[in-house]
C-alpha cells in the first residue's frame, strides 16, 4: 500500500491526577508544544465534562496513547479455493455421542473443518470441529461446503433441525 494513502491519528488518555478514570482525546498531528499541550488540557476538560458532567480544577497527566493508521483499500475480490482431491473421509476425525437439545443422544460423525473442500457434503447428526469455531448439525440437515471453503446447513423440511 502507497505510504501517502495512509492516515495516522494519535489519541491520548488523560485524566486528573490522581483519578481512577480517563478519558481518550485526539492529539493534533505535529510536535507537541506548549501550544499543543494546551489545545490537548482543553479537549480533555470538554471530554471529560461531557463524560462525567463536572471538570476540576486539579492538574492532568497524560496515562496512556496509542497511534490509529487508516488507509483506503480496494474492494477485495474473494478466490476461490482449488480442492486438492482429498474425500470426505479425509475430514472425518471420529464419532461421538451428542446430546442434542430436542433430538436427544444421537451417534456424530466428528469433521476437522480445515480438511472439508468445496463440493463436500453430509447430512447430520455431526459436528463441525475449526480452529475458531465448532459447528453442531443437527439431525437431518445437510452441509454443503461452497466453493469459498463456506459451510451452508440446510435445515431439515420440518423446519426444526430434525427434531421429531
Amino acid at each position: 500500500m502507497d505510504a501517502d494513502s495512509v492516515r495516522l491519528l494519535r489519541h491520548g488518555k488523560l485524566r486528573y491526577e490522581n483519578q481512577e478514570h480517563s478519558v481518550e482525546v485526539a492529539l493534533p498531528a505535529g510536535q507537541v508544544d506548549a501550544g499543543a499541550i494546551e489545545a490537548i488540557a482543553g479537549a480533555f476538560h470538554e471530554t471529560y465534562e461531557r463524560e462525567y458532567t463536572y471538570r476540576l480544577d486539579s492538574p492532568v497527566e497524560l496515562v496512556g496513547a496509542h497511534v490509529v493508521a487508516i488507509a483506503g483499500v480496494d474492494k477485495l475480490t474473494p478466490t476461490p479455493i482449488t480442492p486438492t482431491g482429498r474425500s470426505l473421509g479425509d475430514a472425518v476425525k471420529g464419532r461421538g455421542r451428542v446430546d442434542y437439545a430436542t433430538e436427544g443422544v444421537r451417534e456424530a460423525e466428528v469433521y476437522i473443518g480445515e480438511l472439508l473442500e468445496p463440493g463436500m457434503g453430509f447430512s447430520g447428526p455431526a459436528i463441525v470441529e475449526a480452529s475458531a469455531t465448532t459447528i453442531v448439525v443437527h439431525p437431518d440437515n445437510e452441509v454443503t461446503v461452497d466453493p469459498y471453503g463456506s459451510i451452508t446447513i440446510s435445515l431439515s423440511p420440518n423446519g426444526n433441525g430434525g427434531a421429531r
